[in-house]
């Protein structure tokens, strides 16, 4: 029977795309991690990560049993939780707007079903609001998002849990000159004219365009403000909002172009936005923080097998 120790290991190498990573993840040593996944290989009887200098790829062996490893720690999760039985009381989260929308409701149902009797309590804050409750003891656990570059929350007084890396997409009106370069260089390539342009929109091409954001000094401003800069700009913002949803209706005006993670897209696209990735692509990090004495909780760890499910979908 394999290991559940070292699948647990594979899970966490395979979603941070790192051994290190991994074992800073589980509080154990590189060279813990690097044994447990060579024992686990063994034992296994094929190669499950490839060793990269920037990390490791997982092989499509890797890839399957790592799933079923994820599924295998979200049983055990349910398990502990049933064996404590009885009321686990109210467990208070924060979580910035689009996780509130994004992750939110499947994490929670999900939660409800493998502890029906547990309260939850969800407030809506931006991550430097969420830390400042979780260091107050206002909430339990803090769902907060940064530029994937960056580490701003290493060294704090939480654990820090990865949930994801999403995608930031360009969103551009449907008759900006991009968008209809991009199409006809498409029906170029379809009539055998030419190669035509990738559909990927290279951000410094958006320099002269006006910008529409998130409000100011918020993470999600941060991040634009940073990646237009190492494209070599400082964009011109014709408007700030606290939703994205308002974004997106501007940019459908006409007002400016913008970058809008995925998680904030939902089902509410509004006609005549396009999105579109970019050439060198952008990534929002999600991660969870919690207090390091209940970090190896039941409710906890239900919490985080669930949300990284909500996450998967």
């Amino acid at each position: 029977m394999l290991d559940v120790r070292r699948l647990t290991v594979l899970a966490a190498a395979v979603r941070e795309r790192s051994i290190a990573a991994a074992a800073r993840y589980l509080d154990i040593t590189p060279s813990a991690a690097s044994q447990a996944i060579g024992a686990l290989e063994a034992q296994a009887g094929t190669q499950l990560l490839v060793r990269r200098a920037r990390g490791v790829v997982p092989t499509a062996a890797g890839e399957r049993l790592a799933v079923h490893a994820e599924a295998v720690m979200a049983q055990l999760a349910t398990a502990e939780l049933e064996l404590a039985g009885g009321d686990r009381g109210v467990l208070r989260v924060a979580a910035f707007a689009t996780a509130v929308a994004g992750l939110l409701p499947r994490t929670l149902a999900r939660l409800r079903e493998m502890e029906p009797e547990l309260r939850i309590r969800v407030l809506e804050a931006e991550p430097n609001a969420a830390r400042a409750a979780l260091s107050s003891g206002e909430v339990d656990v803090a769902l907060v998002n940064h530029h994937a570059l960056l580490a701003p929350d290493a060294g704090g007084p939480w654990r820090v849990m990865h949930v994801l890396d999403e995608l930031v997409l360009a969103a551009l009106p449907a008759k900006h000159r991009l968008v209809s370069a991009l199409t006809d260089g498409a029906a170029n390539h379809r009539a055998g004219r030419s190669q035509g342009p990738s559909k990927a929109v290279d951000l410094g091409d958006l320099a002269a365009d006006d910008w529409v954001m998130q409000a100011a000094a918020s993470p999600c401003q941060e991040l634009v403000v940073r990646v237009c800069a190492d494209a070599g700009f400082a964009p011109s913002v014709s408007a700030t909002c606290a939703d994205y949803y308002s974004i997106l209706r501007l940019v459908q005006a006409g007002h400016g172009v913008a970058l809008v993670p995925k998680l904030a897209l939902g089902d509410r696209l509004p006609d005549g936005v396009k999105m579109l990735p970019l050439r060198i692509p952008v990534t929002r990090r999600v991660n969870v923080l919690l207090p390091p004495d209940r970090a190896d909780t039941p409710t906890i760890q239900a919490l985080l097998a669930a949300v990284r499910e909500a996450a998967a979908a």
